[in-house]
């Protein structure tokens, strides 16, 4: 038999009324919810949010789509591509259509497993894959690395 829910466990009002909410998703203690503001973020349960919008690195405030996983954010924007954060929102990296072949840069859906992410678009599915956060964190201290090595080259000169 199919569980039911009474009415009275519903709680609403939780990320915000005056938004719709497209998509949701929890994992660990933390909400995400896909606005038509942004994405919003809760990690106690709803009761406060921290609201990620273009202001913050989003290709478009009307998030359709979103999942995490690993510190991984990923938000599936309408008109403003997939936008990618390694650091759970600190900085986030934006891809479109134009600058890594997504399909359209109208999103509706994001998924990722395996190495693989996977994006619904208004002209298809797109598939690539993910570089897992320790690659993030490669590249950085790669880089790090190197602006250290030439600030030592250039100060010996």
């Amino acid at each position: 038999t199919a569980y039911e829910i009474p009415k009275r466990d519903w709680s609403s009002d939780v990320c915000s009324s005056d938004l719709t909410v497209w998509d949701v998703y929890a994992s660990g203690g933390t909400i995400y919810a896909a606005t038509g503001g942004g994405l919003g973020v809760s990690t106690d349960g709803g009761t406060n949010w921290t609201t990620y919008t273009t202001g913050s690195g989003l290709g478009s405030n009307d998030v359709r789509s979103v999942y995490a996983s690993g510190g991984m954010i990923y938000a599936a924007t309408s008109g403003g591509g997939l936008s990618v954060s390694a650091d759970s929102g600190a900085t986030w990296t934006t891809y479109t259509a134009a600058s890594s072949g997504l399909a359209n840069d109208a999103m509706y859906g994001v998924y990722a497993d395996g190495g693989v992410i996977y994006g619904a678009t208004a002209s298809g599915l797109s598939v690539a894959a993910v570089p897992e956060p320790s690659t993030y964190a490669m590249a950085l201290a790669g880089l790090g690395f190197t602006g250290y090595t030439m600030f030592r080259r250039r100060k010996r000169a």
